[in-house]
C-alpha cells in the first residue's frame, strides 16, 4: 500500500516520491541492478501502478524464507473486466476505435468476438516482443492478459534464447523470481477474506507471524482496494455473455489457470471449487 501511495502522489509531488521509493529499496537490500529496472518502471507504470511485475516487488527484495502470495481472480472474470474496462476507456475517448487487439469494440455485444480473437492477438504480441518490435502500450496489454500461472511461473521466453536472456519490450526475457505455482500460497479475490484469513493461521502456526505475549499473531493486512469499472460499465446479463463458443475460447486461453486455481469451468459458478493447502 505504501508503495501504491507513493505513485499516486507522483504527479502531484514531482521526483519526492520517487526519491522515497529509492531509499526505500536501499534499506530492502535490493541490488543495484534491481533498483535501476523498477525505478525505470515505477513511472512507466504511472499512473494505474498496475501490473507490476513480480521480480520488481520491492518487498521481495531479500530474506530468504519470505512467503510467496498470490492474489488471483477467475479467469472468466478476469475477461469481463477487461473488457469493461475497454468500454469504460472507449466511453470517454481513451480508447480508440481501431486498435490492433480488435476494431469497432464499443458496446457488451462485441464481447464473444473480442474473446474470439484475443488468442490470435496473444501469440501475434508474443512474436513481435521476440522481434523487438511490440509497441509498449500493447505489450503492457499482453503481459496484463496472460494467464497468471505464467506470469508466476516467469514470462514466456522466446525461440533460441535462454530462460533469463533477452532484452527490449520483455522479449524473450523471464521472471528472475519466477518459480513454480506451487511456492504460492493463494488468495483467491472472489475468497479473499477466508483465504487470508486461512494463511494468517498457518503462518502463526509455523512462525511466520509474530505473537504477543498472549500467544496471539499479527494480523495479515486485507485487501482494502478493490477495482470498480465493472460498476460502471456492466454486462446488461452476465449469463448472456458465455455462450459454448465463447466459454470453449476462455478455456483455450485460461486452461492453466482454471486447473491451478481451482476454478469451475462454468462462469455461472466463479468461486473456487477447490483449494489447496498452501505451501509450507
Amino acid at each position: 500500500d505504501r508503495y501504491t501511495s507513493l505513485a499516486a502522489q507522483a504527479p502531484s509531488r514531482g521526483g519526492a516520491p520517487k526519491l522515497e521509493v529509492r531509499r526505500g529499496l536501499r534499506v530492502l537490500g535490493c541490488s543495484p541492478k534491481l533498483r535501476r529496472e523498477w525505478e525505470q518502471k515505477f513511472t512507466h507504470f504511472l499512473p494505474r501502478f498496475a501490473g507490476m511485475p513480480p521480480e520488481l516487488c520491492p518487498s521481495r527484495c531479500n530474506g530468504d524464507g519470505r512467503q510467496k502470495v498470490a492474489v488471483v481472480r477467475n479467469p472468466f472474470k478476469r475477461l469481463a473486466s477487461w473488457f469493461s474496462n475497454w468500454l469504460d476507456g472507449r466511453a470517454t475517448g481513451i480508447e480508440p476505435e481501431l486498435h490492433s487487439i480488435g476494431n469497432h469494440l464499443n458496446t457488451w455485444t462485441d464481447f464473444p468476438r473480442w474473446v474470439a480473437n484475443l488468442g490470435a492477438w496473444m501469440e501475434s504480441i508474443a512474436q513481435q516482443r521476440c522481434k523487438g518490435e511490440v509497441d509498449d502500450r500493447e505489450a503492457d496489454m499482453w503481459r496484463h492478459l496472460l494467464p497468471q500461472a505464467v506470469v508466476l511461473e516467469g514470462w514466456p521466453t522466446c525461440p533460441g534464447q535462454a530462460a533469463d536472456g533477452g532484452s527490449g519490450n520483455g522479449g524473450g526475457q523471464r521472471a528472475s523470481s519466477g518459480g513454480r505455482v506451487e511456492e504460492y500460497a493463494i488468495v483467491h479475490l472472489e475468497t479473499a477474506e477466508r483465504d487470508i484469513e486461512a494463511l494468517e493461521r498457518r503462518l502463526c502456526a509455523t512462525g511466520g507471524l509474530e505473537a504477543d505475549a498472549s500467544g496471539r499473531c499479527a494480523k495479515l493486512p486485507k485487501l482494502s482496494l478493490r477495482n470498480t469499472v465493472m460498476a460502471r460499465a456492466p454486462p446488461a446479463n452476465w449469463t448472456s455473455l458465455w455462450d459454448a463458443e465463447t466459454r470453449s475460447h476462455a478455456d483455450k486461453l485460461y486452461g492453466v489457470d482454471f486447473d491451478a486455481f481451482g476454478y469451475s469451468r462454468d462462469p455461472g459458478d466463479v468461486k473456487p471449487i477447490r483449494t489447496r493447502p498452501s505451501v509450507g
